[in-house]
């Protein structure tokens, strides 16, 4: 008898453990079905959420929810727009306007625009692999220059592609040892042909010891190669051929 009862309450025991497991799975499946708000999850005991925006919560139960952005959390998460705050240079003859950073200095002659910023450092020119006896007070560590140009032709392949904004065309680079200039090609109305030219600064290419970069890179104010670069970029995006 005593075998008996033993049996039964092992069946009965394990009939209450599958009833148990069943009606577990069977609330946790009707529970997943709720929907949880971002809320209500990271109140929830042993849940967490990672530090991204928008954050997602993951509850115990294994739910998830993601975070509304406020619309102050909107602007962290949205690239700000550098170029807003900048001066924007027009010429109506010319025919085309763009924005360019205060620090840049602009100037126009014979139909052609030039951005530049220096810096003072002393220097033996833009180009100089040697270290020649001429000494310049002051670096260029960086410059553009616009024009429209009849003469010019539309360069079809060059060494590649460039697109920013409205412009699409091609770049050309003639130089050595990152010395030189890069040529952007754009075409423009009645036939004519934007030209752009970004100069090299060698001092900061690569072909320089990086003792020296580095030397340039201390003074205050100094555009790195990659500012350089990205300003570059900015500018271009900003450009508007006049209607």
């Amino acid at each position: 008898m005593r075998k008996g009862n033993a049996l039964v309450f092992f069946l009965l025991g394990l009939l209450f453990v599958s009833i148990s497991a069943a009606g577990f799975f069977f609330w946790k499946s009707e529970q997943m079905k709720t929907p949880l708000t971002y809320d209500e999850c990271v109140k929830m005991p042993g849940s967490r959420s990672n530090l991204m925006l928008p954050s997602t919560c993951y509850a115990w139960d294994g739910r998830e929810a993601t975070q509304t952005l406020t619309e102050a959390d909107k602007k962290k998460v949205q690239s700000p727009d550098e170029t807003v705050n900048w001066k924007t240079y027009s010429n109506a003859l010319l025919g085309f306007e763009f924005k360019y950073p205060e620090k840049l200095i602009i100037s126009e002659q014979n139909g052609v625009v030039t951005l530049i910023h220096a810096i003072p450092f002393k220097n033996n020119g833009d180009c100089d692999m040697k270290g020649g006896s001429e000494t310049f007070d002051n670096l260029t560590d960086f410059k553009v220059s616009f024009e429209i140009s009849r003469s010019v032709p539309l360069i079809k392949t060059g060494d590649g592609k460039y697109q920013k904004g409205i412009l699409n065309g091609t770049y050309s680079y003639q130089g050595v040892e990152g010395c030189g200039e890069t040529s952007y090609y754009f075409p423009s109305s009645g036939k004519q042909t934007l030209l752009v030219k970004k100069a090299s600064i060698q001092i900061l290419s690569d072909v320089i010891a990086p003792q020296r970069r580095n030397e340039v890179l201390k003074v205050p104010g100094v555009i790195s190669r990659e500012e350089n670069n990205l300003l570059f970029d900015q500018i271009l995006s900003t450009f508007k051929f006049a209607n």
